[in-house]
């Protein structure tokens, strides 16, 4: 899972509810099949920490992260943009059944295939801070 949708994802799961860092490694395997390193999550509780999204309580020797305001906005901007890349990727799909198949419609899988260079494309530039406007641009 690419880093800034892991970020995304683990907000997610503490908007939820206080979470360890290691019942987030476990959660994430649960819901997406591969396990995250300590090495990938710790980082990005402590960049989310800085940030202002979440704060860490510790309690039995553990420490819980649970969401802040700031956090919430910031997955309410996250969740706006999901909706708004989907309803794009809808579009672009529509266009390209359009463009590249006149007797029918691409099969789903063909049409992610061709979809999936942008996808990736795009989580490179939000992973490298490119402002949104820009990508969206």
């Amino acid at each position: 899972m690419a880093k800034g949708l892991l970020k995304y994802f683990m907000l997610k799961l503490i908007s939820e509810r206080k979470h360890s860092g290691y019942e987030l490694i476990k959660e994430i395997e649960e819901h997406g099949g591969s396990k995250p390193s300590t090495g990938t999550v710790y980082p990005l509780l402590k960049s989310m920490q800085s940030e202002g999204w979440i704060k860490g309580i510790e309690q039995n020797d553990k420490t819980y992260y649970e969401i802040t305001k700031p956090g919430k906005e910031k997955l309410n901007e996250y969740n706006t943009i999901k909706k708004d890349y989907i309803t794009k990727m809808h579009e672009s799909v529509s266009i390209i059944n359009e463009t590249f198949h006149q007797e029918g419609h691409l099969m789903y899988i063909e049409q992610m295939e061709l979809v999936h260079p942008l996808i990736e494309e795009i989580i490179q530039l939000q992973n490298k801070g490119i402002d949104q406007e820009r990508i969206d641009k």
